[in-house]
Order: structure tokens, then sequence, then C-alpha cells
């Protein structure tokens, strides 16, 4: 399934009289289309004081600055995606399963980025290399050896959907 985020004039926002986007999904060969909600600026306090793990710090009152999660998370509104992450060939980057990945398609993949690959028919989120001669390779990131290097060769079936510019998780579920 391949996403797409087309801006069009579906329907003038009053706000900021531009237009909305619309998301077209590739599924099967069928096209489907769905308004894209537009988000309004979630500003929440960052404040200056660091939080330590260690031992307890005096907190400081002080706000740095004021922090949109919309903003911080996303680059380019257009070409960002949300997965939901599986597996555990990237645990020591601090990838877990069910963490929500963020993933802009703008951005060149360049080496050591995250990225989003497809393989031959297979998705896998693993860090951009270069084998010994240059081809690309696909690198886990897990202490136990048990994930091999992709290596990529002319035979493979390969593209680059992304690059992984964040990840996020709750700690706590969300109850209904």
């Amino acid at each position: 399934m391949q996403n797409l985020a087309i801006q069009e004039p579906l329907i003038e926002s009053p706000a900021e009289n531009r237009p909305r986007l619309k998301l077209v999904t590739f599924d099967q060969n069928c096209l489907i289309e769905y308004p894209v909600a537009e988000h309004l600026p979630v500003n929440r306090p960052l404040f200056l004081s660091k939080v330590y793990a260690g031992f307890p710090s005096p907190a400081d009152d002080h706000i740095e600055q004021r922090l949109d999660p919309n903003k911080y998370l996303v680059d380019n509104e257009i070409c960002t995606f949300f997965y939901t992450m599986e597996g555990y060939s990237m645990v020591n980057l601090g990838l877990l399963p069910g963490d929500k990945l963020t993933l802009d398609r703008s951005k060149d993949a360049r080496i050591n980025d995250v990225v989003l690959a497809l393989v031959n028919g297979g998705y896998t989120v693993k860090t951009l290399g270069l084998g010994k001669k240059n081809n690309p390779r696909l690198i886990p990131a897990n202490s136990e050896d048990e994930f091999p290097v992709i290596e990529i060769n002319e035979f493979d079936d390969f593209q680059i959907l992304g690059v992984v510019i964040s990840s996020f998780r709750r700690f706590r579920q969300q109850y209904k």
C-alpha cells in the first residue's frame, strides 16, 4: 500500500485561506481518497530544567519556550507519515515494538540515517550504510546479533520509502 498526500483545493480553510490536504491511498489498484484533518497548534510548556533519571533534582519553574508537538515531530506536513514499529531489530536505537515512527518522504536518505525500506517486497526499518563495493546495506541495531545486515545487490528490488526523523510512545494506555 502506498500513501501520497496531495495538495489541492478540496475545501478552502477559512483560518489560513489555504487548501486542505487529502490523503490518496493506493491499495491493490484501488484509489481511496479522504481528507487529512488540519491540526491546530498545541503549544505546551517546555521547562528549562532537565529531568534526571538518577537522583532527584530541585525543580526549576522557568519555562524555556512553548513546544508544539506537531512542529517538533513534523518537518514537511505533506510528506510526513506515521508508522507503528514492529520487531526488535532496532532496540539499541530505542525503537521498540509499538513505537510510532515519523517518516519524512521528502528527505534524501544519507548514510547513518534510519530509513524505511522496501526490499524484495518486504518492509524494514534499518540504518542505511554502505557496503565494500559502495552498495547500500541495511544495518540493524540489536546487540544480540540475531538480525543480519541486509546487503543490497543489483538483483534486489530495493527502494527507500523515507527517512525516520523521530519516534514517540505512550507509557500509559489511553482509555475511552
